[in-house]
Protein backbone atom coordinates (compact mmCIF):
# COMPACT_ATOMS: atom_id res chain seq x y z
CA UNK A 1 0.00 0.00 0.00
CA UNK A 2 3.01 2.24 0.91
CA UNK A 3 4.61 1.59 -2.75
CA UNK A 4 1.05 2.36 -4.24
CA UNK A 5 1.01 5.74 -2.17
CA UNK A 6 4.24 6.84 -3.56
CA UNK A 7 4.34 5.93 -7.01
CA UNK A 8 1.02 8.15 -7.50
CA UNK A 9 2.33 10.97 -5.27
CA UNK A 10 5.25 10.93 -8.09
CA UNK A 11 2.81 10.98 -11.22
CA UNK A 12 1.07 13.69 -9.41
CA UNK A 13 4.32 15.59 -8.83
CA UNK A 14 5.53 14.71 -12.42
CA UNK A 15 2.20 16.20 -13.94
CA UNK A 16 2.41 19.44 -11.62
CA UNK A 17 6.07 19.97 -12.24
CA UNK A 18 5.50 19.42 -16.29
CA UNK A 19 2.33 21.61 -16.54
CA UNK A 20 4.42 24.40 -14.88
CA UNK A 21 7.02 23.84 -16.91
CA UNK A 22 5.40 24.21 -20.25
CA UNK A 23 3.69 27.86 -18.58
CA UNK A 24 6.75 29.46 -17.56
CA UNK A 25 9.08 31.92 -19.97
CA UNK A 26 9.88 33.97 -17.25
CA UNK A 27 13.56 32.73 -17.36
CA UNK A 28 14.20 34.32 -20.55
CA UNK A 29 13.76 37.88 -19.98
CA UNK A 30 15.96 38.45 -23.24
CA UNK A 31 15.66 38.64 -26.15
CA UNK A 32 12.44 36.91 -26.39
CA UNK A 33 10.75 39.43 -29.49
CA UNK A 34 13.64 37.47 -31.60
CA UNK A 35 14.90 34.18 -30.97
CA UNK A 36 14.79 32.47 -27.51
CA UNK A 37 17.56 31.90 -25.61
CA UNK A 38 18.12 28.01 -25.54
CA UNK A 39 17.99 26.25 -21.77
CA UNK A 40 21.12 27.22 -19.99
CA UNK A 41 23.57 24.09 -19.57
CA UNK A 42 23.39 23.54 -15.74
CA UNK A 43 26.10 21.39 -15.95
CA UNK A 44 28.40 23.42 -17.18
CA UNK A 45 31.01 23.98 -16.62
CA UNK A 46 31.95 20.17 -15.98
CA UNK A 47 34.33 19.64 -13.02
CA UNK A 48 37.63 18.69 -14.39
CA UNK A 49 37.37 22.56 -16.47
CA UNK A 50 35.99 24.48 -13.83
CA UNK A 51 39.32 25.50 -12.55
CA UNK A 52 40.91 26.81 -15.47
CA UNK A 53 44.05 29.02 -15.98
CA UNK A 54 43.10 32.33 -15.87
CA UNK A 55 43.96 34.07 -19.15
CA UNK A 56 43.86 38.16 -18.76
CA UNK A 57 44.75 38.91 -22.37
CA UNK A 58 41.85 40.75 -23.06
CA UNK A 59 42.43 42.74 -20.37
CA UNK A 60 45.86 44.06 -21.28
CA UNK A 61 46.17 47.19 -22.95
CA UNK A 62 47.19 50.04 -21.14
CA UNK A 63 47.79 50.16 -17.84
CA UNK A 64 45.74 51.80 -14.93
CA UNK A 65 47.94 51.75 -12.06
CA UNK A 66 45.87 51.02 -8.13
CA UNK A 67 47.01 52.69 -5.27
CA UNK A 68 47.36 51.10 -2.16
CA UNK A 69 44.13 52.06 -0.36
CA UNK A 70 42.29 50.92 -3.50
CA UNK A 71 44.31 47.75 -3.01
CA UNK A 72 43.02 47.15 0.39
CA UNK A 73 39.22 47.62 -0.96
CA UNK A 74 39.89 44.57 -3.17
CA UNK A 75 41.32 42.32 -0.14
CA UNK A 76 38.35 43.65 2.30
CA UNK A 77 35.91 41.78 -0.40
CA UNK A 78 34.32 38.28 0.81
CA UNK A 79 36.15 35.58 -1.59
CA UNK A 80 32.93 32.88 -1.57
CA UNK A 81 29.27 33.09 -1.36
CA UNK A 82 26.22 31.11 -2.39
CA UNK A 83 25.11 32.49 -5.51
CA UNK A 84 25.54 31.20 -9.08
CA UNK A 85 25.97 33.61 -11.46
CA UNK A 86 24.79 32.34 -14.69
CA UNK A 87 24.10 33.68 -18.69
CA UNK A 88 24.53 33.35 -22.57
CA UNK A 89 27.13 35.65 -24.62
CA UNK A 90 26.20 36.02 -27.96
CA UNK A 91 25.48 38.84 -31.01
CA UNK A 92 22.38 40.04 -32.22
CA UNK A 93 22.58 40.92 -35.72
CA UNK A 94 20.49 43.01 -37.64
CA UNK A 95 18.16 40.31 -38.54
CA UNK A 96 17.16 39.18 -34.62
CA UNK A 97 19.50 36.32 -35.20
CA UNK A 98 21.35 35.66 -32.14
CA UNK A 99 25.04 34.30 -32.99
CA UNK A 100 26.18 32.25 -30.14
CA UNK A 101 29.53 33.04 -28.91
CA UNK A 102 31.25 29.64 -28.52
CA UNK A 103 34.28 29.14 -26.08
CA UNK A 104 34.69 32.65 -25.25
CA UNK A 105 36.81 34.08 -22.67
CA UNK A 106 34.51 35.56 -19.74
CA UNK A 107 36.00 37.70 -16.92
CA UNK A 108 34.44 38.61 -13.36
CA UNK A 109 35.77 41.67 -11.96
CA UNK A 110 34.52 42.85 -8.36
CA UNK A 111 33.16 46.22 -8.34
CA UNK A 112 34.99 48.74 -6.77
CA UNK A 113 36.30 51.92 -6.59
CA UNK A 114 39.38 51.31 -8.85
CA UNK A 115 37.79 48.88 -11.15
CA UNK A 116 34.61 51.53 -11.39
CA UNK A 117 37.46 53.58 -12.87
CA UNK A 118 39.29 51.16 -14.53
CA UNK A 119 35.35 49.52 -16.41
CA UNK A 120 34.62 53.86 -16.91
CA UNK A 121 37.98 54.80 -19.44
CA UNK A 122 37.36 51.41 -21.18
CA UNK A 123 33.99 51.24 -21.77
CA UNK A 124 32.51 54.98 -21.59
CA UNK A 125 35.05 57.23 -22.90
CA UNK A 126 36.84 58.18 -25.74
CA UNK A 127 40.33 57.39 -24.23
CA UNK A 128 42.48 54.40 -25.27
CA UNK A 129 41.35 51.66 -23.52
CA UNK A 130 43.78 50.87 -19.97
CA UNK A 131 45.03 47.43 -18.95
CA UNK A 132 43.88 46.36 -15.67
CA UNK A 133 46.60 46.27 -12.57
CA UNK A 134 48.29 43.29 -12.59
CA UNK A 135 47.99 43.58 -8.70
CA UNK A 136 44.52 42.63 -9.00
CA UNK A 137 44.78 39.18 -10.89
CA UNK A 138 43.40 36.97 -8.21
CA UNK A 139 40.38 39.03 -7.88
CA UNK A 140 39.97 38.48 -11.44
CA UNK A 141 37.57 35.50 -11.81
CA UNK A 142 37.89 33.64 -15.62
CA UNK A 143 36.22 30.97 -17.39
CA UNK A 144 35.50 29.92 -21.47
CA UNK A 145 31.72 29.73 -22.78
CA UNK A 146 30.82 26.29 -24.09
CA UNK A 147 29.99 25.68 -27.66
CA UNK A 148 26.76 27.53 -26.91
CA UNK A 149 27.56 30.39 -25.13
CA UNK A 150 26.51 29.59 -21.84
CA UNK A 151 29.28 30.40 -19.09
CA UNK A 152 28.73 30.21 -15.25
CA UNK A 153 30.43 31.53 -12.03
CA UNK A 154 29.90 29.87 -8.75
CA UNK A 155 29.94 30.64 -5.45
CA UNK A 156 30.09 34.05 -6.16
CA UNK A 157 29.69 36.09 -2.71
CA UNK A 158 27.15 39.07 -3.21
CA UNK A 159 28.04 41.96 -4.19
CA UNK A 160 27.94 44.27 -7.85
CA UNK A 161 30.38 43.06 -10.33
CA UNK A 162 31.00 43.96 -14.42
CA UNK A 163 31.14 41.30 -16.33
CA UNK A 164 33.09 41.16 -19.59
CA UNK A 165 33.05 38.89 -22.73
CA UNK A 166 35.31 38.51 -25.43
CA UNK A 167 33.66 37.04 -28.20
CA UNK A 168 35.61 36.41 -31.79
CA UNK A 169 32.82 36.16 -35.16
CA UNK A 170 33.61 36.42 -39.01
CA UNK A 171 31.62 36.05 -41.42
CA UNK A 172 28.41 34.89 -40.04
CA UNK A 173 28.38 37.93 -38.51
CA UNK A 174 28.76 39.84 -41.55
CA UNK A 175 32.48 40.57 -41.49
CA UNK A 176 34.89 39.79 -44.35
CA UNK A 177 37.46 38.15 -41.33
CA UNK A 178 37.33 36.93 -37.90
CA UNK A 179 36.80 39.60 -35.56
CA UNK A 180 37.24 40.02 -31.94
CA UNK A 181 34.47 41.94 -30.28
CA UNK A 182 34.53 42.79 -26.05
CA UNK A 183 31.43 43.40 -24.93
CA UNK A 184 30.31 44.39 -20.64
CA UNK A 185 27.55 44.33 -18.27
CA UNK A 186 27.03 45.59 -14.82
CA UNK A 187 25.59 42.88 -12.70
CA UNK A 188 24.18 43.45 -9.06
CA UNK A 189 23.88 39.70 -6.98
CA UNK A 190 22.04 40.48 -3.86
CA UNK A 191 20.50 37.29 -3.52
CA UNK A 192 21.77 33.74 -3.04
CA UNK A 193 20.83 31.01 -5.36
CA UNK A 194 20.81 31.61 -9.40
CA UNK A 195 21.03 34.90 -11.04
CA UNK A 196 20.89 35.58 -14.74
CA UNK A 197 22.83 38.01 -16.45
CA UNK A 198 23.78 37.78 -20.52
CA UNK A 199 26.06 39.37 -22.08
CA UNK A 200 24.81 40.33 -25.69
CA UNK A 201 25.61 43.20 -28.47
CA UNK A 202 24.21 44.43 -30.88
CA UNK A 203 25.05 44.84 -34.38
Amino acid sequence: MKKISKILLSAVTFFLIVGCTKNSDSIQPVLQQTNQLEKFDENWPPKEEQDQSVDLSDLQINEVAIGEEELKEFYSLPQVGNSNIFGKIAIRLQSGQLINGSYSNIYLIPQTKYSKKWFNENYYSNESNRNIDSKIYNFVKFIKSNQKGDFSFANMPKGKYYIIGNMRCGVECGFDANKSIRMANEIIVDKDGSVLKNIIKSL
